[in-house]
């Protein structure tokens, strides 16, 4: 007597799906409570800060933002001489301004715009890089999975490194913001005090003139699709 042949792949299917959002979701909110927990800290060191005066804590929020700042100012500038010097500006700017943070943003928000500033008076001081255009209409959901799928394939080629110096300042900086940092366009928009709206355009514009760019290079057809949707 022959029996039916159960089919589970489409059910096997539908599981492994299931647990891929989960472990996705679980992996998004632990980011999330740790992205909290960072906050809470920089909180207290900047109430030390503002109130105390207290610069053994200034000098723990100097050494805590290095890591992740000075990667940011490092693909920012053309030289590590003017790297140091535009963080030096922003933790003096941290230590001046200390009272002025209302905590309406996560303080790292804070301390990003005070560096896009920055960055903005170093690069045009030094004229080293070209006006800018504008970017990108994708969502904040879409810009934060990109941000964290194409981060590490983005770093990972110098025709890519040069592709991005392409850029005009603000354009680059907003990438840079985006796909390095894992800001969201609502966050972006925050720290480069713009609507929503402009931040979009910046990363439209700024991703079809990296994607322009790379096509027209030797053996760039790879590095276009790491960019493309």
């Amino acid at each position: 007597m022959n029996h039916p042949i159960n089919d589970t792949s489409g059910k096997s299917q539908r599981v492994f799906g299931g647990q891929a959002a989960a472990d996705k979701q679980t992996a998004s909110a632990k980011e999330s409570e740790q992205r909290d927990l960072a906050d809470r800290i920089d909180r207290q060191m900047l109430e030390a800060i503002a109130e105390s005066r207290s610069r053994v804590v200034m000098q723990q929020f100097y050494q805590r933002y290095q890591t992740r700042l000075l990667p940011f100012l490092q693909r920012m500038t053309p030289d590590r001489s003017l790297t140091e010097e535009v963080y030096n500006d922003v933790m003096m700017t941290v230590w001046d301004k200390a009272d002025s943070f209302r905590g309406q943003s996560r303080v790292s928000s804070w301390v990003f715009s005070i560096a896009y500033r920055a960055c903005l008076r170093r690069l045009k001081r030094h004229q080293v890089y070209q006006k800018l255009k504008d970017f990108l209409s994708f969502s904040a959901e879409q810009q934060e999975e990109l941000a964290h799928n194409e981060a590490s394939q983005l770093e990972s080629g110098d025709l890519v490194a040069k592709a991005l110096k392409t850029l005009p300042d603000k354009q680059r900086i907003v990438v840079e913001l985006a796909y390095f940092e894992g800001y969201s366009v609502a966050e972006i928009a925050e720290i480069a005090d713009c609507p929503v709206n402009s931040v979009k355009t910046r990363l439209f514009h700024a991703r079809k003139k990296l994607g322009q760019y790379l096509t027209t290079q030797q053996g760039a057809s790879d590095y276009a699709d790491t960019i493309s949707l």
